[in-house]
């Protein structure tokens, strides 16, 4: 993780981190944003966040998305741009505003305010992901403070036309997730679908196994 570096300097006592994640061949990234004054939203100037503040740089013309983790909008189904903020094919242009919001009790604000005289605390997190060239992109877990972590999701590809999965299921491109759970676990994950749709797909480890797979095209 690193702090946020952009030329656009923040307010202050406002903060950006940002991770990233390499699976396979694609890289995850997760923002978070905090602001430790308790201004109100109008009188705060926005949060901006560059390509340059991502690390490893995303290669050009990188087709990317955000969406910000818990966005109750983002269920399977809806119109994508209820919740997903398409980043520009010019990686070189796009700024992405990670402007904090008010927020109610979670597992995350109960952590910041620990490590804070100030309250309340403002946060956002994001998950930054890549879209393969098949036009599907992987949101990762929506209730989960790490939505996409190389713990959970321990593979992304973009199969060929026609393979077939471990079900037997045929693909025609889309995206094929294999997870890691225990035992008749339930994995659920949502997905950016080509039509700007979000889909939300699942799988459930077999007995004695420790991973499964989903596809979605």
């Amino acid at each position: 993780a690193r702090s946020y570096t952009s030329a656009h300097a923040p307010p202050e006592g406002a903060h950006i981190w940002v991770a990233s994640s390499e699976i396979g061949q694609e890289t995850y990234f997760q923002v978070l944003a905090i602001e430790a004054d308790a201004k109100s939203e109008s009188s705060s100037s926005p949060l901006l966040l560059g390509i340059d503040d991502l690390y490893p740089r995303p290669p050009p013309a990188t087709a990317l998305v955000a969406w910000e983790v818990g966005e109750e909008s983002c269920r399977d189904g809806v119109v994508a741009t209820q919740c997903v903020t398409p980043l520009a094919d010019d990686t070189t242009k796009w700024q992405l505003d990670v402007s904090t919001r008010s927020v109610g009790a979670s597992a995350l604000q109960d952590v910041i305010n620990s490590t804070s005289e100030s309250a309340p605390l403002r946060h956002k997190t994001w998950v930054i992901s890549p879209v393969l060239d098949s036009g599907y992109a992987l949101l990762g877990e929506h209730k989960k403070l790490v939505p996409v972590s190389p713990t959970r999701v321990l593979s992304v590809r973009q199969p060929d036309a026609m393979a077939k999965n471990s079900a037997g299921e045929s693909s025609d491109g889309g995206i094929n997730v294999t997870v890691a759970g225990s035992e008749n676990e339930s994995v659920e994950l949502l997905f950016l679908v080509p039509g700007g749709r979000i889909k939300a797909a699942a799988c459930t480890v077999p007995p004695a196994r420790t991973a499964c797979e989903i596809l979605v095209h």
